[in-house]
């Protein structure tokens, strides 16, 4: 969640790895399409089969004007995940 990806402190990300025999490999790295700051993207995780859901405690609602947080979900097809929500 802290992850820094250029000028965006604390944006967050998440590596996915999968295991070819012995070895553990990135499939790749997911974030967020917006680049926002300060979301803590990756503070919570969880995976189940082609799903993984992405918590980020500091995602800002521009609606309600407060940090509400949010949930991502991303779906794997075949090597690639892909942000559904």
């Amino acid at each position: 969640p802290g992850d820094d990806i250029g000028p965006a402190l604390n944006r967050g990300s998440v590596t996915i790895l999968v295991r070819v025999g012995t070895t553990w490999n990135v499939q790749q790295v997911v974030t967020t399409p917006d680049g926002i700051s300060g979301i803590n993207f990756g503070v919570a995780v969880a995976i189940q089969s082609d799903t993984l859901a992405v918590g980020a405690n500091g995602f800002f609602d521009s609606n309600t004007v407060s940090v509400t947080g949010a949930v991502f979900l991303f779906t794997r097809i075949g090597t690639s995940w892909s942000l559904q929500q």
